[in-house]
């Protein structure tokens, strides 16, 4: 998050916009390739080998993340290298969580151990970046330890692959979408039917994230135009970022815990209703047109908007979520394999609308 201080400085408003764009969508390329990909050799990989491939992205992406460090921390490079490190991290994140989300279904208890480290992973980002904020004066520096502390996560989650490939597997790996397309028949059908039956479920999820995905990217767009003369604009995107992502992990733990027993219909006008609010008061503030008001107010609107709209979409997903697996016999603990991958592409594509869309202001 302190990354967009330099990065807005470096290249302008737009670059988060268009780092989170290049993430996205090589995140969803990859992601596409391993779920419909007929044939390719994952699809028919033992859960250990797919722990060591998910592994070596992770090795990867550890040294792309000392690049981007260092880079951040001289300014060197142009846009389009940086880009470029951030696509490869994208790939390797979109290939790492597909691989270990079909591992999952071998390993008892590592299903639910994902969804809460998907939970929590917001609220760490915002406990580095604090504690880097105030242990390193220099912005520049703080950023590069922001992402060198990061790194420890990285190389705790390659070794607890090597640490969950040496408890051995359990069950049968659950038949991922390429699985069933390959095999045909029966199969076959009941990816379809899913596909069709959660349809629903894929829009809702394509409007939370595209909002929440929107609202991050916009931000530098949005202080400025609530901050307007009052100086906070440099600053204040940061905050709102902070805010928002401690708002992701409180609605995504109380969508797991309050919203067990979704009603579809309900949850479809909910998103409408949050695509429609969000996108009036993003535009309201990134236009300037609401009322002029005094420094406090101006950043306390900035994170209240923040916080209210991510808290909202991410308590939407979560209840989203335990909707799609129900309407299938499971749970988002234990998850049929098949709706998880169609969820997480409705997601990845919501990302990157609402990055792309951010892209183009």
């Amino acid at each position: 998050m302190l990354c967009v201080t330099v990065l807005t400085e470096l290249f302008g408003n737009a670059a988060l916009a268009r780092a989170a764009t290049a993430q996205n969508a090589c995140c969803a390329l990859a992601m596409l390739l391993l779920t419909f990909g007929q044939r390719l050799i994952t699809a028919q990989l033992p859960g250990r080998r797919r722990l060591v491939l998910c592994a070596a992205n992770l090795f990867i992406m550890f040294w792309l993340g000392i690049i981007l460090a260092s880079m951040l921390d001289d300014k060197e490079g142009g846009e389009n290298l940086f880009l470029l490190v951030i696509a490869l991290n994208g790939l390797c994140t979109g290939m790492s969580q597909n691989l270990a989300a079909a591992a999952s279904t071998m390993y008892p208890g590592t299903s639910a151990a994902l969804l809460f480290g998907e939970s929590l992973s917001p609220l760490v980002a915002v406990a580095i970046s604090s504690l880097t904020e105030h242990v390193v004066p220099n912005v520049d520096e703080a950023v590069a330890w922001t992402m060198l502390v990061a790194e420890v996560f990285v190389v705790a989650a390659l070794l607890a692959c090597f640490y969950v490939r040496q408890a051995g597997a359990r069950a049968k790996a659950a038949q991922t979408i390429a699985e069933c397309m390959v095999e045909g028949g029966s199969a076959r059908e009941y990816v379809l039917h899913r596909i069709g039956q959660l349809f629903c479920n894929s829009v809702v999820a394509f409007f939370a994230c595209f909002v929440w995905v929107f609202l991050l990217c916009a931000s530098p767009y949005v202080a400025g135009g609530l901050c307007f003369d009052l100086g906070c604009g440099p600053w204040l995107p940061k905050a709102m970022i902070s805010a928002a992502n401690m708002a992701a992990t409180g609605g995504r733990l109380v969508g797991l815990k309050a919203g067990t027993k979704p009603w579809l219909p309900a949850l479809v006008l909910e998103s409408l209703m949050l695509l429609c609010l969000g996108l009036f008061v993003l535009f309201a503030c990134m236009g300037a047109h609401l009322p002029a008001v005094s420094l406090p107010t101006a950043v306390a609107r900035g994170l209240t908007i923040s916080a209210g709209l991510t808290g909202w979409s991410n308590f939407l997903l979560m209840r989203n979520d335990h909707s799609a697996q129900q309407s299938c016999g499971h749970s988002i603990l234990l998850p049929c394999h098949v709706s998880t991958e169609i969820m997480w592409l409705s997601i990845q594509v919501g990302s990157i609308a609402g990055t792309s869309f951010a892209a183009s202001l």
